[in-house]
């Protein structure tokens, strides 16, 4: 909760990266390697979106995890995978970017990647285990956001209704992204 508190205008992302560049300089140099960080599943942020698209349904719980990556970093698929969405958002007030919906198998959830470099992401239908899908983007194009990459798995998906926040029901529906076993 310390960093939270630095980090003053979440609508200006260059100042969150300052605040991310700031951390990880501080973690190197305490521990001696690179460090990412991350935002965490199941987060309550209603205090730092308030005044955005989410005041109307009152959706501030983070569904996925964020890891801070520095933009341009490859974005490795986890396993073999089948495409099933990729969405480009040209909103610059915090939206999704690039985004890549993939899906294992149909007893598993869907693996949503989001905040990647547009013009990065690989436009096919299937990704083997180890293949680069896109690269972490930055502001504008990654939806005018700070460089992270937003992990999220979802059971069931409406592509044409689907966000990165809801309310703590729909945790049900967007397991944590850390506790899901892939094959």
């Amino acid at each position: 909760m310390k960093n939270k508190n630095r980090i003053t205008d979440t609508k200006r992302p260059e100042l969150i990266q300052w605040h991310l560049n700031t951390l990880h300089k501080e973690l190197r140099e305490k521990n001696g390697v690179w460090t990412e960080t991350y935002g965490g599943y199941g987060e309550y942020r209603g205090d730092i979106w308030k005044g955005t698209y989410m005041d109307n349904e009152q959706i501030y719980v983070h569904l996925g995890i964020d890891i801070n990556a520095i933009a341009g970093s490859p974005i490795v698929c986890p396993f073999d995978a089948e495409v099933i969405d990729i969405f480009t958002d040209a909103d610059t007030k915090i939206g999704w970017g690039g985004r890549i919906i993939l899906r294992q198998c149909k007893t598993l959830p869907y693996l949503v990647l989001g905040h990647i470099e547009p013009d990065s992401i690989k436009h096919k239908t299937n990704f083997k285990k180890g293949e680069v899908v896109g690269e972490v983007g930055t502001w504008p194009t990654n939806g005018n956001t700070f460089q992270h990459l937003h992990v999220q798995c979802v059971y069931d998906l409406n592509i044409n209704d689907f966000d990165g926040y809801g309310k703590p029901k729909d945790l049900l529906n967007n397991p944590n992204p850390f506790e899901v076993e892939f094959l």
